[in-house]
């Protein structure tokens, strides 16, 4: 057979095929239109393998988190009826649909977990400069931190002014007779602010008069979150419209062993480019030791070891008594 002829041969199967997939296609809609019309005071749903969609207009994601409540509860019938490759169609009553809407979004509410809403340590204090700003990132924001003589600062890293980095600016005296406190100082135009978050200095105002009218204006402070100093390391709060949390995430059996006299822990610290989910899935791989670690103390490649026990803990406390006694 020619190359011709092969090419002949094979368009009728192609049409055969695009004819079945209509077909099925016709016959997917068809049986939905059949259902709609034996249960008009029901609403159809469909999972038709590339998705599942509820047919009143609901978000994505909330039409999946009602389908996943739809196969736990005893109300709802199971998807039924003819099924079509992957396709099922089955009906579910109106009234259901809705009351479980609303258990989603309260279970959705219950389980959230705000990212912002928490303490989180950003460095070791004792690396930090106390004469100079330091720009650090947390969950993505840019943020400097710097010392106003007596304490601590946390600012968004975007001067009001102009948008310029704070963390390339410097940190001067206060003046106004507080020789024991400093400004953050603007590298862009010399804009200054105090470690509450004011802006305390605009030198390009013409007038005094002029001048307290432009640092009063509240556009003309940055944005300020809570920072706190405790056990050797910074703790940033990375959420100016909620009130911190009172205890840090410390385990009391090092606080107190802080508190004893015994000094400090000891820390390092490494900046590496990848996010918490990296980092987690890296942590609870134990298997890669023997590899990525090879010379380190006593990890060799040769020495693999098979069968590593896991166990999840209940949180902080649990943990350092579970080291303590090892």
């Amino acid at each position: 057979m020619s190359k011709g002829d092969a090419s002949f041969a094979w368009r009728p199967r192609r049409r055969l095929a695009l004819g079945s997939g209509l077909i099925l296609a016709m016959v997917a809609v068809a049986l939905i239109i059949v259902a709609t019309l034996q249960h008009p005071q029901l609403k159809v749903f469909a999972a038709l393998g590339i998705g599942s969609t509820i047919c009143d207009q609901a978000p994505f994601g909330r039409a999946a988190a009602t389908q996943a409540m739809l196969r736990r509860s005893h109300r709802v019938a199971r998807p039924q009826g003819p099924v079509v490759g992957n396709s099922a169609i089955g009906v579910i009553d109106e009234f259901d649909l809705d009351e479980l809407e609303r258990k989603v979004a309260d279970e959705v509410a219950e389980q959230a977990f705000d990212w912002s809403a928490q303490w989180y340590p950003v460095a070791v204090a004792a690396d930090f400069d106390v004469t100079k700003p330091h720009a650090v990132m947390l969950l993505g924001e840019d943020l400097v931190v710097w010392h106003d003589g007596k304490q601590w600062v946390c600012f968004r890293n975007s001067c009001p002014h102009r948008l310029a980095p704070l963390s390339e600016g410097r940190v001067v005296p206060a003046g106004d007779g507080e020789e024991s406190r400093s400004n953050l100082q603007c590298a862009y135009h010399g804009w200054e602010f105090c470690g509450s978050g004011c802006c305390k200095r605009v030198p390009q105002a013409t007038s005094q008069r002029m001048e307290d009218a432009a640092t009063s204006s509240p556009r003309a402070s940055p944005v300020a979150y809570p920072i706190r100093e405790e056990v050797g390391l910074l703790w940033i709060w990375p959420s100016a419209s909620t009130s911190p949390k009172e205890a840090l995430p410390i385990p009391g059996a090092l606080r107190e062993s802080i508190q004893a006299g015994q000094g400090q822990p000891h820390f390092y610290m490494r900046d590496l480019p990848y996010g918490h989910d990296v980092l987690l899935e890296n942590l609870v791989d134990p298997s890669h030791l023997q590899f990525s670690h090879h010379g380190i103390g006593n990890l060799r490649r040769e020495h693999v070891v098979a069968g590593h026990r896991m166990e999840l803990v209940r949180d902080f406390e649990s943990l350092f008594a579970r080291l303590q006694g090892e």
